[in-house]
């Protein structure tokens, strides 16, 4: 779904912008039977350059975008580096019917090509930001009214825990030498249910502190695909996934999501991932210290989360080559053995070697 030059100037004026459009390039071109999205970088005569956004999604309806666009607003005029929006009548979430799609149309400021790759400083700086947006939120006791992407007890899209007992099942019926499955996946069959039963059992004993922790709307996807330098300083942008969660949970989630989902910078390795989520993590304690009772939710989230990470289990259509999934594929019940005995490492350690230390007993608010 292109827009031509004229659409796109009919669309910058009803935000009351009238200048000469010099140029159109699509970040994103989607238009099928499961809906739209279309977002335009518009270079236009005698200002920075805009970023127009078409979209019809059923998982984001006009309410709700309206409402993210109302926090990125709130953000950046307490002092977040985000592109500012334009509104209408009040309204940054205009409906229209364009090439007669019936569609929701947000304008913003481009704030700078996103990040290509993360290290230590930058992942500290990451965190930084991400706690001076919970400080705004819970301060403010903004809520957007929809939960995120990545809800430590909810919605999940990188638990690999469904993945994970398929791979158990398939384990199983392996042991028989069926025809699916002529040899055996792995050998370690008890490691499977220990190591679903400790994740479980962690999630269970962070729910019991869950009331007790601090919430409110977050970005809900701090990654570098929406970071940028702009002035010398983090900025980021995209609050499509922007919702409600714990703060801890955010934090734990999306700092695992930077450490072990961004392209390196040079120098660094696989093995250097571990330091990076520690140096979000410091970042993010430099500004905001845990509670006491975000500690304990942090040192049962962490271990679960992170030995049960989707892309340490799931092969997802050859994304990940050493994924469980992926060994087990291949028939290598060898790697799949040492595998799981480094992911039964992973969730009994203690994290509160990392999230108790002393250095961070003073409490946030």
């Amino acid at each position: 779904m292109n827009i031509t030059l004229e659409t796109a100037a009919r669309l910058l004026g009803e935000y009351g912008i009238s200048s000469e459009i010099t140029g159109i390039g699509y970040y994103s071109d989607y238009s099928g039977a499961d809906g739209i999205k279309l977002i335009a970088r518009i270079d236009v005569k005698h200002r920075p350059p805009l970023v127009l956004k078409l979209l019809r999604e059923a998982a984001h309806p006009h309410e709700q975008i309206e409402r993210q666009c109302v926090f990125s607003e709130h953000l950046r005029r307490n002092g977040i580096p985000t592109p500012e929006r334009y509104s209408k009548g009040g309204e940054y979430c205009l409906d229209r019917v364009v090439d007669g799609e019936r569609v929701d149309v947000t304008l913003e400021d481009w704030c700078g090509e996103e990040l290509t790759a993360i290290d230590r400083d930058t992942a500290a700086e990451a965190g930084k930001l991400m706690a001076r947006i919970h400080r705004i939120s819970f301060r403010d006791n903004f809520k957007i009214g929809a939960p995120t992407l990545f809800g430590a007890l909810g919605r999940n899209d990188v638990s690999g825990l469904g993945k994970f007992r398929e791979l158990y099942k398939k384990a199983e019926e392996s042991r028989f030498k069926s025809v699916t499955y002529p040899h055996p996946l792995c050998t370690k069959l008890a490691l499977f249910g220990e190591i679903i039963d400790i994740f479980e059992q962690k999630l269970a004993n962070a729910s019991a502190v869950w009331d007790r922790l601090p919430r409110g709307a977050v970005q809900g996807d701090i990654s570098i695909n929406n970071l940028t330098w702009r002035d010398g300083r983090l900025t980021i942008f995209d609050y499509n996934n922007a919702g409600d969660e714990t703060l801890i949970g955010d934090m734990v989630l999306e700092g695992l999501l930077t450490a072990y989902e961004s392209e390196l910078a040079e120098g660094l390795t696989d093995a250097d991932r571990h330091s990076i989520f520690l140096s979000f993590l410091d970042g993010y304690r430099s500004i905001c210290p845990l509670t006491h009772d975000e500690r304990i939710a942090a040192c049962e989230l962490y271990p679960a989360y992170n030995a049960l990470w989707f892309s340490r289990i799931s092969f997802c259509e050859g994304r990940f080559p050493d994924s469980l999934e992926a060994v087990m594929e291949r028939g290598d019940c060898e790697r799949a053995d040492e595998l799981l005995s480094e992911l039964y490492g992973l969730i009994t350690a203690d994290a509160r070697k990392i999230f108790a230390s002393e250095l961070f007993d003073k409490e946030r608010r």
